[in-house]
């Protein structure tokens, strides 16, 4: 941001948030309040909805993306 721009008042600042693990099932379509999604036939499909909610921090633009995504931003880091 140019030093100019920030002085005027004219900068917003926006502050996302990743999603919590409840509402990253809510946004894959499982219903988080069913008590049957641990031990029932979901269980595998939350397992795997949580090993890549852990891998990706459940940021919502990676979160939507549909295909297996490598964000070019990953392998940059030391």
């Amino acid at each position: 941001m140019e030093i100019h721009t920030s002085l005027r008042g004219r900068a917003w600042s926006i502050e996302v948030t990743p999603f919590s693990f409840r509402e990253y099932l809510h946004l894959k379509d499982i219903d988080v309040d069913d008590k049957n999604i641990i031990y029932g036939s979901k269980k595998a499909l939350v397992k795997k909805y949580f090993s890549e909610y852990i891998k990706w921090g459940g940021f919502p633009e990676v979160s939507l993306l549909k295909s297996d995504f490598s964000p070019p931003f990953l392998p940059n880091f030391p």
